[in-house]
């Protein structure tokens, strides 16, 4: 378990009688990180966080975090076992309650007559940087204390939400140490995300982010194509932007045993539906087939909330037959669902072409071939394309899709077999110990 916020880490103060010279060449480094999507919550940001701190603490960087206490009752707490690849080496402390995001200013605005007509409204309007503004308030004081405490070479900060970069920022400022901003996402520049605040905010928003393109001495972003926008966009230098992508780790993948059945055809999902992140194309393909080859034993196996997305939306009894939810299971069963899968499916938004879900990587090196519903051209198809792991269909193609599944179907009938691609340097490249050590070396070149 990772240390207490009150436990002193003995290892990192020498003995008396030891020379301040040796022992700062000795004495593990430490980064102070500031992330609010950490563990025992379990949504999209926490697994690139987690990743990092494990393969950091090899490399000889031990971690400061500083994380919201989880709020009560919170769906996005699971039984995922993140919390289990923190170092015990590792602080955790705690400030504010994740998913508190409301003051006495707000409260009192609520008791206005008719307030919550436009409630949603102002509050995206008026909290800065973002709706979780009031976390930066509770997490300042007690960031600026432990850097008081113990020294640290290297602030890193990590978003959504943007509020960890304006943490990061004042404290760059109060106590000069270089800075590392980790944008899991675009901020204005995301067309989903972002919305279309008036126009005064995204002046705002847009005077603030260039600050911290500035002020930050890297910047750290999880595509190329991200990269590309900061540079050609906004105009930050080259030398400043790295492409750090998220990917998978090879440790959570050892021991997984699981052969996909011989007599039925299983294509699985794994992880949330909502909005255009929904499988509308693929079961429109899927009844196709089904209308082709009448009592074809396909099964469509889903974990994860996308369970309830089905529940709640599939109405056609031809098609509820071949699902098999299983609901919340753990990772290591995610992955041992993967490997007992003849295709994987992953379906992704339109109007984000530059972004790149997690669960991809882990799609990816699970061997089976994956079948992706999502804009072409984008960073989704051309990873499937570079890596030979599958095809990508717009949301448009159902037809061409229909015509896929039935040729993966009638391979299988034929041979029985599943499709087993083989781990090779296109797909190590995602690793999380690799891409942690490209992070370990952006930290070498600045740290004080």
């Amino acid at each position: 378990m990772p240390l207490d916020a009150n436990r002193q880490d003995v290892s990192e103060h020498p003995p008396d009688g030891r020379g301040a010279d040796e022992a700062t060449r000795t004495q593990p480094r430490r980064v102070l990180m500031l992330a609010h999507a950490f563990p025992p919550g379990s949504d999209s940001g926490v697994p690139r966080t987690v990743k990092f701190i494990k393969y950091l603490d090899r490399l000889g960087w031990r971690s400061t975090v500083i994380a919201p206490m989880p709020a009560v009752n919170d769906p996005s707490s699971d039984d995922a076992g993140f919390g289990d690849s923190i170092p015990a080496t590792t602080e955790v402390v705690r400030a504010g309650v994740s998913g508190d995001h409301d003051s006495q200013f707000w409260n009192a605005l609520h008791r206005l007559p008719m307030y919550w007509r436009v409630a949603d409204a102002v509050r995206a309007a008026l909290e800065f940087p973002d709706a979780f503004a009031t976390w930066a308030r509770q997490a300042l004081p007690i960031a600026r204390a432990e850097l008081a405490r113990r020294r640290h070479r290297i602030i890193y900060s990590t978003s959504p939400p943007v509020t960890s970069h304006y943490i990061a920022l004042q404290l760059k400022r109060e106590f000069g140490l270089p800075w590392v901003a980790d944008f899991r996402d675009p901020w204005t520049d995301d067309a989903l995300l972002y919305g279309n605040p008036p126009r005064w905010r995204r002046s705002l928003d847009r005077k603030f982010e260039r600050r911290i393109y500035k002020t930050a001495d890297r910047i750290v972003v999880n595509t190329p194509t991200n990269r590309t926008t900061l540079i050609e966009r906004h105009g930050v230098p080259p030398e400043k932007v790295i492409a750090i992508t998220n990917g998978y780790d090879e440790e959570d993948f050892q021991g997984i045993k699981g052969s996909p059945p011989t007599d039925r055809f299983r294509i699985a999902y794994c992880g949330t539906f909502h909005s255009t992140y929904n499988p509308t194309t693929f079961l429109r393909a899927l009844k196709a087939l089904l209308v082709r080859e009448p009592g074809a034993p396909v099964v469509f196996t889903l974990a994860g909330r996308a369970c309830d997305w089905i529940r709640n939306n599939v109405h056609d009894p031809e098609l509820l037959v071949h699902c098999e939810l299983l609901g919340q299971i753990s990772h290591h069963d995610v992955y041992a669902l993967l490997a007992a899968s003849h295709l994987l499916l992953h379906t992704y938004p339109q109007g984000i072409p530059y972004s790149v879900p997690g669960k991809l990587y882990e799609y990816l090196r699970s061997g089976r071939p994956v079948v992706a519903i999502c804009d072409r051209p984008s960073e989704v198809a051309s990873m499937l394309e570079s890596t030979g792991r599958g095809r990508a269909f717009r949301p448009d193609e159902a037809e061409e899709l229909a015509a896929f599944l039935r040729a993966e179907y009638a391979r299988w009938r034929v041979d029985g077999t599943a499709s087993s691609i083989r781990v090779d340097d296109r797909i190590r490249i995602y690793e999380r110990a690799a891409l942690t050590a490209r992070l370990a070396e952006v930290f070498e070149k600045i740290a004080k």
